[in-house]
């Protein structure tokens, strides 16, 4: 996971007097802008039916990452506190540049 980037333009998520997007929804600054997209990212992963858990715990190399040696009902505590917790590696791939 620690490959895996993805990186939102600033320029569109945050006010600046010298650029403004047309009914965009902007935010006063970068970390704003990031704590909005994780929010977003949790109501997704947070999903009771989650395709997410099911895809990390599919991947042998993720799994063991993520969960170590622990069974699915550990596993699947594990992952509801990585997603409630915004400083999680979960979220380590969000970049507001």
């Amino acid at each position: 996971m620690s490959q895996l980037f993805y990186r939102f333009d600033a320029r569109k998520l945050v006010n600046q007097a010298d650029f403004a997007v047309p009914n965009a929804s902007l935010f006063d600054n970068a970390d704003a802008a990031r704590a909005a997209v994780i929010n977003e990212f949790k109501a997704i992963m947070g999903n009771a039916n989650n395709r997410v858990f099911e895809t990390i715990w599919g991947n042998p190399a993720l799994k063991v990452s993520l969960f170590g040696g622990a069974n699915e009902v550990q596993a699947r505590l594990v992952f509801a506190n990585l997603v409630a917790d915004e400083g999680s590696i979960l979220f380590n791939f969000i970049k507001i540049e």
